[in-house]
């Protein structure tokens, strides 16, 4: 069962590890729920549903929809903490706050630096304000706990993880994760281009796959070349672009519904039009970064890094026991 150590098996140690540091963290009652360690969960959740899709050609469809399940769930979870909609919100505050001194077209119309449209935004995130509290509810606790052990099961248990040949792992799960986040993330852009704000779900779709390519990349960091370091950078900042326009479109959304006046909701669609357009301008000099050469490119760079991580040299040691 243990032996000299397979890509496969490295993803599976991989896995397992973050699963472990997942439990400890939960079980830490100092932990900040809601905060930076439910976000932790959230993205370690995202990360393994990135190795699953590594995984899904090679194993059984039951083990990969039962991940997937448990692992959505464990984000929805962590989510459920801080309203989209209130994300998307102090999106839009930040970004006025950055750009807006350099308005020239602003101060020509005499408004203050502390615009109207501030104080409307201030309005609405003070009503999607979730009640403070210190952490999660017990309840939750344990179900996130449930959810993370049975996932640890997973890995631990199920042998045909370990079987997985590296071509496929390669072929079927990374160049095809590139392939597909490379014919998404240009159809954004010509969505925007024609002043349409991108339907939320083409949205998520986008946003899934380029998580999936950073995932991927962030697993063979240890070995990744200069050109692939680069890219996982691109890769990343586009993800967290295109999540951006899904908090911005979730706020802009619930403001149709607030009820704002008619002067406060013509000034909000205005800042929501021009966040649009600048969002649309960071994720097309992204997306040069990202996809620069193609697949075939790419396939070089990952099958390269899974050649440099020097498996051959690592034992695999007996797992932990299982988290009680």
């Amino acid at each position: 069962m243990y032996g000299r150590m397979q890509f496969a098996d490295y993803i599976v140690s991989y896995a397992l590890q973050s699963l472990t540091r997942c439990l400890l963290r939960l079980r830490d009652r100092e932990a900040q729920f809601p905060g930076s360690d439910g976000r932790m969960l959230a993205q370690q959740a995202q990360q393994l549903l990135s190795l699953w899709q590594m995984m899904q050609w090679s194993v059984g469809r039951l083990q990969h929809d039962s991940a997937r399940r448990d692992l959505r769930e464990i984000i929805a979870l962590c989510d459920s903490m801080e309203a989209l909609e209130l994300r998307g919100a102090r999106l839009l505050l930040r970004s006025r706050v950055e750009r807006e001194p350099a308005d020239d077209e602003r101060k020509e119309h005499g408004e203050s630096s502390v615009s109207a449209a501030k104080l409307d935004l201030d309005a609405f995130m003070a009503a999607f304000e979730l009640p403070p509290h210190t952490g999660t509810t017990a309840a939750m606790r344990d179900r996130l706990s449930s959810l993370l052990q049975a996932e640890s099961a997973r890995w631990r248990d199920y042998q045909g993880l370990r079987q997985v040949a590296d071509a496929d792992l390669i072929e079927h799960g990374m160049v095809r994760a590139f392939e597909r986040a490379g014919k998404l993330a240009p159809q954004l852009d010509e969505i925007s281009a024609r002043g349409e704000p991108p339907a939320r779900k083409r949205l998520l779709r986008t946003h899934r796959w380029l998580c999936h390519c950073t995932n991927h990349l962030e697993l063979l960091r240890p070995a990744l070349s200069e050109a692939g370091r680069t890219r996982r950078w691109h890769l990343a900042r586009l993800s967290a672009k295109v999540e951006d326009q899904l908090e911005l479109e979730a706020f802009a959304l619930a403001a149709a519904r607030f009820g704002f006046k008619s002067k406060a909701a013509a000034r909000l669609a205005k800042a929501v039009h021009r966040e649009r357009r600048h969002l649309a301008k960071q994720r097309s000099k992204l997306r040069v970064g990202a996809f620069a050469a193609g697949p075939e490119a790419y396939r070089s760079e990952v099958t390269e890094a899974v050649g440099q991580l020097g498996l051959h040299e690592i034992t695999l040691l007996p797992l932990e026991p299982r988290a009680g």
